[in-house]
């Protein structure tokens, strides 16, 4: 970066030249932003792993919260025939909830689907 002074009676001014980007800056540039990318995709991106083992989650559905709906009802209807707890421990888990905070009317959850 190359700096030019300016005189004007008597005062010194500097003033800098623009940045400029070398070729290898720019290509750096644009791998650093892809990285970035890349990683909010992996970080934020959906993801279930579904098994095909007995009693286990075999994928997920999306709902959105109703009003009233609670975790323990949204599992009761998830699986009726199981125990609840386990469901909405997979819930919490599922959606990285935390234990005892209230769910928002309109939040969106992965609901795992169980195997008959």
């Amino acid at each position: 970066m190359s700096i030019a002074y300016e005189h004007h009676a008597g005062q010194r001014r500097v003033r800098s030249a623009p940045v400029r980007l070398t070729r290898r800056g720019r290509v750096a540039v644009v791998v650093v932003a892809l990285l970035v990318v890349g990683v909010c995709m992996i970080a934020f991106g959906p993801g279930s792993a579904a098994t095909d083992e007995s009693g286990e989650p075999v994928g997920t559905t999306v709902i959105t919260v109703q009003p009233g709906q609670t975790l323990w009802s949204i599992a009761g209807e998830a699986r009726p025939d199981g125990d609840v707890r386990d469901t909405v421990a997979d819930i919490i888990k599922l959606n990285s909830l935390v234990k005892g905070e209230p769910l928002r009317m309109g939040e969106r959850l992965a609901i795992p689907r169980y195997a008959d």
